[in-house]
């Protein structure tokens, strides 16, 4: 779920909210592949991301490992 991995509580206050913060928490998933975080007043802040799309899954003992055209 993206608001719990931005940590952004329902019902914060826009203004309490590091946007930077936010943004290198979400980068910390490997599925997104650009992110940006707005702020809009009053009270919204709105998170785009756009995930990479797997083209290779590898599965193997030690686990399952997905690759986009990039990596």
């Amino acid at each position: 779920d993206i608001q719990q991995l931005a940590h952004i509580p329902m019902g914060e206050n826009i203004f309490a909210v590091n946007l930077a913060s936010v943004a290198e928490d979400l980068r910390r998933d490997p599925i997104i592949k650009e992110l940006s975080v707005t702020r809009y007043l009053p009270n919204t802040v709105s998170i785009t991301i756009h995930d990479r799309q797997p083209v290779l899954q590898l599965i193997t003992r030690s686990g399952r490992y997905l690759a986009d055209a990039e990596n």
